[in-house]
């Protein structure tokens, strides 16, 4: 399966308090901490085919947790990039905690 990091952060070293341009374009250092981009994210995740969606969480005592959903999605700007989520996967050892569509 390919996968694609869409989002990292991990030390603080990049100021996630942006504005909506920001977000937009992305920005970031891809070695570092990053944010990929609403519109690249939306354009990827539009391309008709079903793409899974985990988010993985490391606390500072090193432990590891993981939530997956088997579809998801980012609309258009016109749509101010709503996250759509689906199909909690009931193995996801953090607990269902993105309030599916």
């Amino acid at each position: 399966m390919d996968s694609k990091v869409l989002m990292r952060r991990f030390d603080g070293s990049e100021d996630f308090s942006r504005e909506w341009d920001d977000y937009k374009n992305g920005f970031g250092s891809l070695t570092k901490e990053f944010w990929a981009g609403n519109t690249i994210i939306h354009k990827l995740t539009t391309d008709g085919r079903t793409y899974l969606f985990r988010v993985e969480l490391k606390s500072f005592e090193d432990k590891f947790i993981y939530a997956e959903y088997s579809n998801f999605s980012v609309g258009a700007e016109s749509d101010n990039y709503t996250l759509h989520v689906t199909g909690y996967v009931p193995d996801s050892t953090a607990g269902e905690f993105i309030i599916p569509d």
